[in-house]
C-alpha cells in the first residue's frame, strides 16, 4: 500500500480530491508547483497522513475545513506561498500536530489560530506581516519549544503573550519593529535557552526585564537603539554564555553590569 507520495517540482495549478482512496498514505509532498487554492474535501480520507508539505506554491486561499479529518498529522508546511489570511479554527482537530510552518507568506493577523494544538513543538511564523502579539495568542501550546517570529513588523507585544509556555527553549524575534519590552514579559519561561532580539529598535533594558529566565544561554541584542542598560538587569542571567550587544548607542557600561555572568564567553560579547 502506498504510504509516500511526492509530486513536487511539477506544473500543477489546481487540485481536485484525487487522494481520497489513499487511506494508507503517511506523507504527501506537493511543494514547488503552482497551486493557488486549497478547497474543502481535498484531503478527505487521509486519516493516517503524518506529513503534508504544500510549500512553494501560489496559495492565497485556504478553505476553512480543508484539513478536517487529518487527525494524525504531525508536520504541516505552508511556507513560501501568498497566504494573506488564515481563518480562526483552520487547524481545529489537528491534535497531534508537532510542527507548523507558515513562514514567507503575507499573513498579518494570527489571533485565535492555534487553539487545540496541544502537541505543537515548533511554530514558524517568520517573514510575514505580523504587527502585534496579543495576550492569549499561544494559549494552550504547553509543549512548544521553538518559536520563530523573525522578519515581521511586530511593534506591540502583550505582557502575558508567553504565559504558560514553560517548555519554550528558543524565541526568535529579530528583524521587527520592537521598541520596548515590558518587565515580566519572559516570566515563567523556565527552559528558555536562546532569545534573539537583534535588528529591532529597543532603546532601554530595565531592571526586571529578564526575571524568570535563569536558564538563558544566548542573548542577542545586536543592531538596536539601546542607549542605557540598568546595572542589575543582566545579573540574574547566571547561565548566560553568549551576549551580543554590538551596533547600539551605548555610551557607558555601569559598574557591576556583568557581575554574576561567570559562564559568559567574553570574546563573543560584542559580535558584529
Amino acid at each position: 500500500m502506498l504510504d509516500t507520495l511526492n509530486i513536487s517540482h511539477n506544473d500543477i495549478l489546481f487540485l481536485s480530491p484525487v487522494f481520497n482512496r489513499l487511506s494508507c498514505l503517511k506523507a504527501l509532498v506537493l511543494s514547488y508547483n503552482g497551486i493557488s487554492n486549497l478547497q474543502n474535501g481535498l484531503f478527505d480520507g487521509l486519516h493516517r497522513l503524518e506529513i503534508l508539505n504544500i510549500s512553494h506554491n501560489n496559495i492565497s486561499s485556504i478553505w476553512s475545513r480543508v484539513f478536517d479529518g487529518l487527525c494524525n498529522l504531525k508536520t504541516l508546511d505552508l511556507s513560501c506561498n501568498g497566504i494573506t489570511e488564515l481563518q480562526s479554527g483552520l487547524f481545529n482537530g489537528l491534535d497531534k500536530l508537532e510542527t507548523l510552518n507558515i513562514s514567507h507568506n503575507n499573513v498579518s493577523t494570527v489571533s485565535q489560530l492555534f487553539d487545540g494544538l496541544s502537541n505543537l513543538n515548533t511554530l514558524v511564523l517568520s517573514n510575514n506581516g505580523i504587527t502585534e502579539l496579543q495576550n492569549g495568542l499561544f494559549a494552550g501550546l504547553h509543549k512548544l519549544k521553538i518559536l520563530y517570529l523573525t522578519s515581521n513588523k511586530i511593534l506591540s507585544i502583550g505582557l502575558h503573550v508567553f504565559d504558560g509556555l514553560s517548555n519554550l527553549e528558543i524565541i526568535q524575534l529579530s528583524y521587527n519593529n520592537i521598541t520596548e519590552l515590558q518587565d515580566g514579559l519572559f516570566n515563567g519561561l523556565n527552559n528558555l535557552r536562546i532569545l534573539e532580539l537583534s535588528y529591532n529598535r529597543i532603546t532601554h533594558l530595565q531592571y526586571k526585564l529578564f526575571d524568570g529566565v535563569h536558564t538563558l544561554e544566548t542573548l542577542d541584542l545586536r543592531h538596536n537603539d539601546i542607549s542605557s542598560i540598568e546595572s542589575r538587569v543582566l545579573n540574574i542571567l547566571s547561565g548566560l554564555k553568549i551576549l551580543y550587544l554590538s551596533h547600539n548607542d551605548i555610551t557607558e557600561l555601569q559598574n557591576g553590569l556583568f557581575d554574576g555572568l561567570h559562564k559568559l564567553d567574553r570574546d563573543t560579547r560584542f559580535k558584529p
